[in-house]
């Protein structure tokens, strides 16, 4: 502790003084940086020390749930789900009544590709007929590549 000298009322008290005892005036505290035991600034220590750690956590955060993700760039199988949604555009632009169209089933006949992402599928749906009753019907689906990208096309049975 040491004795300072106002600036305002010129008297003397205690720089751990919040404000000077005379006139009022508050004290502007000494901004000291914190020194670790070998003489050097403790704060660019602790703030490089933070900095690595945060990225380290965040590395670690990006690699678990990077982890969680699917493969972007893996195409779907052909499986029955993928015959559904592929081949469902196609059947109902055959259809008399597009909008009736409500699917029933689809067995998978073949597949290829290296993923598996091509094959046939038999489709087994309901829909209206011209008379307005709903009648089962089936429809053969092929998904097949064409340059580079997936075509379908189906045909009714």
């Amino acid at each position: 502790m040491s004795l300072i000298i106002c600036p305002d009322c010129r008297k003397e008290h205690s720089d751990q003084a919040v404000n000077c005892p005379q006139c009022g005036r508050p004290n502007k505290p000494e901004s000291r940086k914190p020194e670790s035991a070998d003489g050097k600034d403790a704060t660019k220590s602790q703030g490089c020390l933070i900095g690595c750690l945060g990225i380290f956590v965040l590395f670690g955060l990006l690699v678990v749930f990077g982890s969680l993700l699917p493969e972007a760039n893996k195409p779907d199988a052909w499986d029955e789900i993928a015959a559904k949604v592929d081949c469902e555009d196609r059947i109902k632009k055959l259809l008399r009544d597009p909008d009736s169209y409500q699917f029933t089933s689809a067995q998978i006949l073949s597949t290829s590709g290296a993923n598996k992402e091509y094959g046939t599928a038999i489709i087994t749906y309901r829909a209206k007929n011209g008379f307005g009753g709903y009648n089962n019907g089936t429809a053969s689906c092929e998904s097949y590549p064409n340059k580079g990208e997936k075509w379908v096309r189906a045909k009714l049975d």
